[in-house]
């Protein structure tokens, strides 16, 4: 379960920090988070209560199964490791970890399909699937980057189709999200408004 009463702990740049979270009962899987200001947990470490220790970087988890408690150890502190920790086990509710429900993922991944051919980081053959919208006559939604959406003629299987669902869900993204600069802040974007 999660670590439920907080601690501040105070350290000196290049000092080591240790950081103790203990857990009830049996578990399969332990997660080291860390969380800035204004922004999202990042997943630091993935622990497994009876392995080996793990580490990356400046990190190292180590595990005392005895005592049912998982040390996250960090060398060398620094100004940019202030932040909120915290562990959790594999039971943590969906909603505190900002997993999306499996009709959003599936809507997240073609979307991100898309974003990657229009920005020609996708196969060949998948360009050739999409199309922008062109309208017949000068219109406000010409340079709304929008794509032609076809028909299908199968009405369950066809609608299912990488042709026709991407630019049904493309159209209906807005316009700030269709434009983003990078595959990262069009995630970003794409993560906050799905849900």
């Amino acid at each position: 379960a999660p670590l439920e009463n907080k601690t501040h702990i105070y350290a000196l740049e290049d000092e080591t920090v240790n950081l103790s979270c203990t857990y009830d009962g049996d578990v399969r899987t332990l997660f080291w988070y860390h969380q800035y200001p204004g922004s999202r947990p990042e997943n630091l470490l993935l622990i497994v209560p009876g392995s080996k220790d793990e580490s990356h970087e400046r990190l190292k988890a180590k595990v005392d199964v005895k005592d049912n408690r998982v040390d996250l150890l960090i060398s060398s502190a620094a100004v940019s490791d202030s932040a909120l920790y915290y562990c959790h086990d594999h039971i943590t509710p969906v909603a505190a970890l900002h997993w999306l429900p499996v009709q959003f993922r599936i809507d997240f991944k073609i979307l991100l399909l898309t974003f990657k051919v229009l920005n020609g980081k996708a196969p060949s053959y998948l360009v050739k699937l999409l199309k922008p919208y062109k309208p017949y006559r000068s219109l406000r939604s010409s340079n709304q980057m929008l794509l032609e959406q076809p028909t299908s003629h199968l009405k369950h299987k066809g609608d299912r189709a990488f042709a026709v669902i991407a630019p049904r869900l493309w159209n209906k993204l807005p316009l700030h999200i269709r434009t983003s600069e990078s595959t990262q802040s069009f995630k970003s974007s794409l993560i906050t408004y799905l849900p």
